[in-house]
């Protein structure tokens, strides 16, 4: 006893107590006792976990509703969190699914909320639902666009996705207005959201802004590409990407064999790091799926280095006779990848197989949802648009398909992968957040 008051008394003495849990060994400086009433930060943090465990408040906002529409509304609506004890439980699925249960007579009670959100003030909630819808429905949402262009409010552009023509006066009334020194709207915002309409109008007015510019690039033409698309040499409309899309759904249990099969070791070697090529997938072209697609070879392999793209600003890669993917001389500034690039973790061979229906192109437009894998329709750019050039032949290559780490591996971040059919060459990029 005496030596264990010794103890005691010596590490009072340099400003040291012991913790006040029966039990607990631990040693902590009088500072940390003053804010803790005398506990160890592990016997702290363990008393406030059994405090919020018997006291917490568990709130389920789903239960025993089974209208979508309403599963929508609570879902997007904003909670409560003054209450640190108040959990709300997150509903069990993504919501896109219930959005893809929706029938023709709940889109127009959305529509009715959506606006009824923004008269309200909730533009946040209201944005986000009408994200979901335009990204999923080729359909008239022209009250909910009016609504927004009331309030000036054109982010993002794409809510502007192949508006009606009175959507489209508008805008372009609203610029000759800022041109005449209307300054409270974003040029850009209006730029992009016409871009987006897209029709012969647009095509024509931005063929003719582009002229007035020549010889000089017209920089209000690149919110074209924004849109995916651009003017071709005699200033009509090329489509970047394909309006079809499947998306390429992830297998827990991998088939052994499969018509398309993703993640497969290529047959050539990456020349800077000297591994071998990954085939994201190979394409069959005899499956009538992928028909849309714009090649004459009965396969198409689309392949990268996953170690080298991570670091390079693009992957290029030859497709020979075969529909082979190969390393391509473009290749030519090896990136400076660190040591640890060659641990990357391998993705799981043929994870990912084609869906039998199509989905909308316009899926991933809101690129934090779930399922981004896919073949064909519009890109989910993480970061800004980034359509590549061949370097054969100086076009804009097209937008084929698109591979996610979730969807891949137990990784973040997104392949973009883009094809020149005239060139026979496909090049990939990373982005990430």
């Amino acid at each position: 006893m005496k030596v264990f008051l010794q103890n005691i008394w010596s590490l009072i003495k340099v400003g040291k107590i012991p913790c006040r849990s029966t039990n607990c060994k631990a040693i902590i400086l009088r500072r940390t006792a003053s804010e803790t009433g005398g506990y160890c930060m592990p016997c702290n943090r363990r008393k406030f976990e059994e405090f919020d465990k018997a006291n917490r408040k568990d709130i389920n906002l789903f239960e025993n509703v089974m209208d979508p529409v309403e599963i929508i509304k609570i879902y997007h609506q904003p909670k409560d969190r003054s209450d640190p004890l108040m959990h709300y439980t997150p509903y069990p699925y993504p919501i896109e699914r219930v959005y893809e249960q929706l029938n023709k007579s709940d889109i127009p009670k959305l529509i009715f909320y959506t606006i009824n959100m923004l008269e309200a003030g909730e533009k946040d909630v209201a944005i986000d639902i009408a994200i979901e819808l335009v990204s999923l429905f080729n359909l008239d949402f022209t009250a909910i666009l009016e609504k927004l262009m009331s309030i000036n409010e054109y982010y993002p552009a794409y809510l502007f996705r192949a508006a009606r023509p009175s959507i489209r006066d508008n805008i372009l009334k609203r610029l000759s207005d800022e041109e005449s020194g209307d300054e409270t709207l974003s040029r850009n915002q209006l730029f992009e959201a016409l871009a987006w309409v897209g029709d012969k109008k647009v095509v024509r007015w931005y063929a003719e802004k582009s002229k007035k510019s020549f010889p000089h690039p017209s920089p209000i033409t690149d919110h074209t590409k924004a849109a995916g698309w651009e003017l071709d040499k005699e200033s009509n409309r090329r489509n970047l990407y394909y309006s079809m899309c499947y998306n390429l759904e992830k297998q827990t249990k991998p088939p052994s064999h499969q018509i398309h099969p993703s993640f497969q070791s290529g047959n050539d070697h990456c020349r800077w790091c000297k591994k071998k090529l990954t085939n994201l997938i190979r394409l069959d072209l005899s499956d009538k799926r992928l028909s849309f697609i714009e090649w004459t070879k009965p396969y198409l392999t689309l392949g990268t280095c996953l170690r080298c793209v991570d670091y390079s600003d693009r992957y290029f890669a030859a497709i020979d006779e075969n529909g082979d993917s190969i390393w391509s001389s473009y290749n030519n500034i090896e990136p400076e990848a660190p040591e640890w690039a060659d641990e990357l973790f391998e993705p799981l061979k043929n994870c990912l197989v084609l869906s039998c229906e199509p989905r909308s192109a316009y899926y991933g437009l809101n690129c934090w949802v779930p399922n981004l894998s896919q073949i064909g329709g519009f890109p989910s750019w993480i970061q800004h648009y980034d359509y590549q050039h061949c370097p054969s032949c100086h076009e804009t290559m097209i937008f084929i398909g698109q591979f996610s780490g979730e969807d891949s591996w137990s990784g973040d971040g997104i392949y973009y992968v883009f094809l020149c059919s005239k060139c026979s060459l496909s090049a990939t990029t990373y982005q990430q957040s």
